[in-house]
């Protein structure tokens, strides 16, 4: 994680997507990809965060919105507390868990995205994810056990902090359209 002198991961980030001309927080991910935001989002993400985009199912959209999210080393107590996907007691008489529907839910967005790719493409995700299902899980809460894995993962990444700071200015950022 390299630290950005005047600006936050969610400053460099919502600099991109509220640029000047554009009304809102708001971009849909076709806006994104369409108006070339994407490539602006990536430059910025390989500046601030590099290692994000070598994980797998991670791409510059998740990227960011995981940054945002984050916005600074020891924000959050814990991993569970990053995303929200703390398991909690379902309601009844079963001995299940599920997923906390408060937090950032766009984050929880991010996450849903990365599970869904590494369960396709990755194939210690599929074996992991068959693991929990041959425990008795079903495939919502192995899916489940899998997010927070994922948010663990990236919770430490962030958190590291163990790389060398890089000083970037205002005039380093790639301009918005």
């Amino acid at each position: 994680m390299r630290s950005v002198s005047g600006f936050t991961p969610k400053s460099a980030a919502i600099c991109l997507i509220v640029a000047p001309g554009r009304d809102s927080y708001s971009a849909t991910a076709s806006a994104l990809h369409s108006g070339g935001l994407e490539a602006e989002l990536l430059a910025i993400v390989r500046t601030i965060a590099p290692e994000l985009l070598a994980l797998q199912g991670v791409g510059p959209i998740s990227a960011a919105q995981i940054l945002i999210s984050w916005s600074h080393t020891g924000r959050f107590r814990s991993e569970a507390a990053f995303a929200g996907v703390a398991p909690i007691p379902a309601s009844g008489l079963t001995n299940r868990h599920r997923i906390n529907r408060g937090g950032d839910r766009q984050l929880n967005r991010a996450l849903h995205t990365i599970t869904l790719i590494r369960i396709r493409l990755d194939p210690t995700t599929r074996a992991y994810v068959a693991r929990r299902i041959s425990e008795g899980k079903t495939a919502r809460d192995a899916q489940r056990c899998l997010k927070r894995a994922i948010c663990r993962q990236l919770f430490k990444l962030l958190e590291r902090g163990d790389q060398p700071a890089q000083r970037i200015t205002a005039e380093d950022l790639p301009q918005a359209a």
